[in-house]
């Protein structure tokens, strides 16, 4: 699919922020996933790009479309959320070009993620 193609298909029209025609597929816990994943690479710890390959390799499917105003995929974003937001995954202060590298502690899986702020 061509640019052109995405910007006349009305599955990728934005509907608010952030979102586009697409629902989200909510029949995978992709913190779970991504726990099952990181635990299989070295010392558990890795780069999203590292966890997508092992994902790949347990037989988990990811949505390969565009996301809407972003370069990468949806799958990328949802790896990507799920390792940024979960108490068990630790950014180590280090890189591997510009992405991060997380550390898996799944003793911390217990604790409930910092809330968000809300909106006034």
């Amino acid at each position: 699919q061509n640019r052109r193609h995405q910007l006349t298909n009305p599955d990728y029209a934005p509907l608010g922020h952030d979102q586009a025609g697409v629902p989200h597929d909510k029949s995978v816990k992709w913190s779970e996933a991504c726990g099952r994943a990181i635990s299989l690479l070295p010392q558990q710890r890795g780069t999203v790009h590292d966890v997508i390959g092992k994902l790949k390799e347990l037989q988990y499917k990811l949505d390969g479309s565009p996301a809407p105003g972003r370069r990468h995929s949806r799958g990328y974003h949802n790896i990507a959320a799920a390792l940024s937001r979960g108490p068990q995954f630790l950014k180590t202060g280090a890189t591997v070009g510009r992405a991060r590298v997380y550390e898996y502690r799944p003793q911390l899986a217990m604790l409930r993620p910092p809330a968000r702020p809300r909106k006034p």
